[in-house]
């Protein structure tokens, strides 16, 4: 993905080949790449047929006005597109393609809802498609509508049984709104769409350990790593079900799968590594694996702060404290809340008769 030179921009770009998709749609086009935005996976959409509604009757002076936005947006000129495509819409506001091009400057001059909205618009003129539903959930999402974006989402899921990309967003939502069980489901549909999406599997084995099912949590969090190998999240559920398991060896094993490197700036590979080892009565090394991790990225301040979480946990307040106030220096969010538990902690310390 390109990095874009302003906030608008990046957020243009990560729904930029997914409202390209959606704009072939609208004017006839067979078949499209879609990019999945907050995964590595891209799926390939099954070629649609261009329905008459979607390509109905335009008055010349429509078609004009269509071509004159394309080549505003295709130039760049996305102020002027945005202007014209406003004054464009207000006249003809019952045109779909007008509004979904209207929909991607909108996007592109970082301004979501108004985007949202004529996503929500080019669907009630309709036809409705998955694609315009899907554009819309995401967008519902990013503006923190999150039912309106389980609605788009389902409705997407609904127009195009066959494409695993909506039941894995779906699942996304449903988790973000603790619907654990619509989540699983919707997981369960994408992995059966698709058995090579790893995030499916994934998102599978944190349900099976939220629920405490540690067995089947560790065959989803292998089949996904034997999916994804270089992702660390599927090591780090894995060596999780393994800690549930009783095997904190195994999970330290599966941990030192990941490079060096990678491991000793990872807060959570740490602090899963420190606590398996813990587990088999061996916190030296332990506090040695965080030693090394600071040694190694002294101005991470994430590898500060997990160490400061570490120390405060078995209660060495001095080497706590220090982690979090170099957490702090050098800018970290969690800093202020883990010296405000050191705090409370010397606190109790040193109340009378402790």
């Amino acid at each position: 993905m390109t990095v874009a030179t302003s906030n608008s921009n990046r957020r243009f770009a990560a729904f930029a080949l997914i409202i390209g998709a959606i704009l072939f749609l609208a004017a006839g086009g067979y078949g499209l790449m879609l990019f999945l935005s907050n995964t590595p996976e891209q799926a390939d959409a099954e070629p649609i047929k261009p329905t008459q509604a979607a390509v109905s009757q335009r008055s010349a002076e429509v078609k004009a006005a269509i071509d004159q936005a394309r080549n505003l947006i295709a130039n760049m000129q996305t102020t002027q597109a945005e202007q014209f495509l406003r004054d464009t819409v207000a006249k003809y506001q019952i045109d779909q393609e007008l509004r979904l091009l209207f929909a991607q400057v909108l996007q592109e001059q970082g301004n979501p809802a108004e985007a949202l909205a004529q996503y929500e618009a080019a669907i009630t003129i309709g036809p409705d498609h998955a694609e315009y539903r899907f554009a819309a959930g995401l967008l519902s999402d990013e503006l923190g509508h999150i039912e309106d974006a389980e609605a788009h989402l389902r409705a997407a899921q609904s127009l195009d049984l066959s494409n695993p990309k909506f039941p894995l967003y779906l699942a996304a939502i449903e988790t973000k709104l603790g619907k654990r069980d619509q989540a699983r489901e919707a997981y369960t549909r994408a992995a059966k769409l698709d058995d090579s999406l790893a995030i499916a599997w994934g998102g599978l084995a944190q349900i099976a350990l939220d629920e405490n099912h540690a067995e089947s949590a560790l065959e989803r969090a292998r089949k996904a790593r034997n999916l994804e190998p270089e992702r660390v999240a599927w090591r780090v559920l894995e060596a999780r079900a393994l800690r549930r398991l009783s095997k904190p060896a195994e999970a330290v094993q599966v941990l030192y799968g990941i490079p060096e490197a990678a491991r000793l700036r990872d807060g959570v590979v740490l602090t899963e590594i420190a606590t398996a080892l813990a587990m088999m009565q061996r916190a030296p090394e332990a506090d040695a694996i965080f030693d090394q991790a600071v040694n190694a990225n002294p101005r991470d301040a994430g590898v500060h702060a997990a160490a400061a979480s570490w120390y405060l946990r078995y209660s060495n307040l001095e080497a706590a404290e220090a982690h979090a106030r170099q957490a702090k220096a050098l800018g970290s969010s969690e800093a202020e809340d883990i010296l405000a538990h050191i705090a409370k902690a010397r606190a109790a310390q040193n109340k009378p008769g402790q």
